[in-house]
């Protein structure tokens, strides 16, 4: 492909590029996810933000540039989720409103682009934190800036050499990084979208990241890296008009003397300021030297602060109760941030149980996950009892429960979180495989005492005398294409070996999925199994 000029078509190439790569390696990200809260979604946040919004401008067959980030920019803004997904958002809105109405993109234009992109990215947040996504964002820019080749692919390798040299800096700004043994995720995430783009400009395939290459001994001994109270008061963003090499590198310098969360952007004829300072008169009297200001927004931000603990009092007041069929079910659960649980093992809890669990919370308002289809009738009678506001997620089983949660934000408000929540429910499918009582005829395979039975529901998908078999009949009759990961949860009375067993059954379907296995503690099923 020619890249010292892109059109519509090489663009979109480049962006469905982009989405390809971040989607093929988003389990990685949400793996490494422990910044700001370790809730595993940065992955499925930033592929759902950009999802509709790349399947859009791949059927819709726009004419021009104009009209294709156009459509891009709103399906991003109005599918952001989480923060990483809301940064990305207002990325691409930045590096829509730049290439307006461009009928070709240069190397110099692409590079303004990623610029505005990044400037409006960091002044969209309220308190940005070096060491995520921004500050990649502002190496890609800072690599690309400093590229005087006409051709766009050079310039953006250049963008992403520098912005993997600088996520190996991450755990260094951000103490939790650190004492994890991670880079961000966020800030990968970004890496991964341009990585994807110079693969499709350059005519190379997708290939699969290697998590562990993005993790490092971990430094316990890193302080508490939790985020301080505002330092400076005003939010002050300037726009003045300049000629045409102002002097950046002495203005920063200025700004960094008053301030901190600092932007400069240089575009079209304007310099833009974004700054948190107590003096915001001395950043207007140093931005006139350039020029008459045509922009000014000075915000309180304790103000805003004082707004937003009030606002966060009445919104996140939602907690989650998960009803779990094994203790070994509640790490996982942890991991998206849940920690109330009812534990049961050969019975279903009762009424009073969960009335019991309830009442334990010290929340009004619960979001349960019943995680059994048969619990659902206990679970609504136990709603109807207690005089808290109780909401049911029907999860037909404990593998919804972990998929609901991929769209569950502690910063959310529970309505949007239940409505997230309920469109993750299908993100899997759940196979589950026990013992036979007594001898049964079955559609699929002949059910005996003591063998194997292996079921997605109520369908029985395969029986055998043997557990492994059994297993891969079960895979036989699952759709695996674009399936990218299996995960064994297994109780005490399967072994180790019977464990690497099953993962070489997976292994020998041969499509690359990974495997992953867990103790999960359950006693109604041998295995609980989840295909994504």
């Amino acid at each position: 492909m020619q890249t010292d000029s892109l059109g519509c078509g090489e663009l979109k190439v480049l962006l469905l590029s982009a989405f390809a790569y971040l989607e093929k390696n988003c389990r990685i990200l949400d793996n490494l996810n422990v910044f700001p809260v370790p809730d595993g979604d940065t992955g499925v946040n930033m592929v759902s933000t950009l999802k509709s919004g790349i399947a859009s401008i791949e059927r819709a067959g726009h004419s021009s540039i104009a009209a294709l980030l156009a459509d891009l920019d709103r399906q991003c803004t109005a599918n952001s989720r989480g923060n990483s997904g809301f940064i990305l958002a207002r990325f691409f809105h930045g590096f829509a409103e730049s290439i307006g109405a461009h009928s070709a993109i240069t190397a110099a234009v692409i590079t303004r682009a990623f610029a505005n992109g990044a400037y409006l990215a960091k002044t969209s947040l309220y308190a940005p934190r070096e060491g995520t996504m921004i500050t990649i964002i502002a190496a890609v820019v800072a690599g690309m800036s400093a590229t005087a080749s006409p051709d766009i692919l050079p310039v953006l390798q250049r963008g992403l050499a520098a912005a993997r040299e600088r996520l190996k800096e991450t755990p260094k700004l951000l103490p939790a990084l650190a004492r994890a043994g991670v880079v961000d995720s966020g800030a990968l995430g970004f890496i991964f979208l341009l990585e994807g783009m110079v693969r499709g400009l350059g005519g190379r395939d997708d290939r699969q990241e290697r998590e562990f290459d993005y993790r490092f001994p971990p430094d316990p001994a890193m302080p508490d890296g939790a985020v301080a109270a505002v330092a400076y008061r005003y939010c002050t963003e300037l726009t003045a008009v300049c000629g045409s090499s102002p002097p950046v590198p002495a203005l920063q310098s200025f700004l960094a003397e008053r301030g901190d969360s600092i932007a400069v952007l240089v575009d079209a004829g304007l310099i833009k300021v974004h700054v948190h300072t107590d003096t915001p008169d001395d950043i207007i009297a140093e931005m006139e030297k350039f020029g008459p200001l045509v922009r000014t927004k000075i915000e309180d931000m304790r103000e805003q602060t004082a707004r937003t603990l009030k606002a966060m009092s009445r919104h996140r007041d939602a907690t989650v109760l998960a009803i779990i069929p094994g203790a070994g079910f509640a790490a996982i659960y942890r991991e998206f941030g849940v920690h109330h649980f009812l534990t049961y093992a050969d019975t279903l809890p009762s009424c009073a149980e969960i009335l019991t669990a309830l009442a334990r919370i010290d929340s009004e308002r619960i979001i349960v996950l019943p995680n059994e289809r048969t619990l659902l009738p206990a679970v609504m009678l136990a709603r109807d009892q207690t005089e808290k506001e109780i909401t049911i997620l029907p999860t037909q089983n404990v593998i919804q429960g972990i998929t609901a949660l991929y769209g569950f934000s502690d910063g959310d408000s529970p309505d949007a979180n239940i409505r997230n929540m309920a469109a993750a429910l299908e993100y899997a499918v759940c196979v589950t495989l026990s013992r036979g009582f007594r001898d049964a005829p079955s559609g699929n395979a002949a059910i005996t005492e003591n063998g194997y039975i292996a079921a997605a529901g109520d369908d029985i998908l395969s029986a055998s005398a043997d557990l492994a078999d059994a297993f891969a009949g079960a895979l036989e009759k699952v759709d695996l294409s674009g399936k990218e990961r299996i995960t064994l949860y297994y109780n005490e009375e399967v072994s180790g070996e019977m464990v690497s067993r099953l993962t070489a059954v997976v292994q020998g379907f041969g499509q690359g999925i990974q495997v992953e296995s867990y103790y999960g503690g359950q006693k109604r099923f041998l295995l609980i199994v989840s295909v994504e």
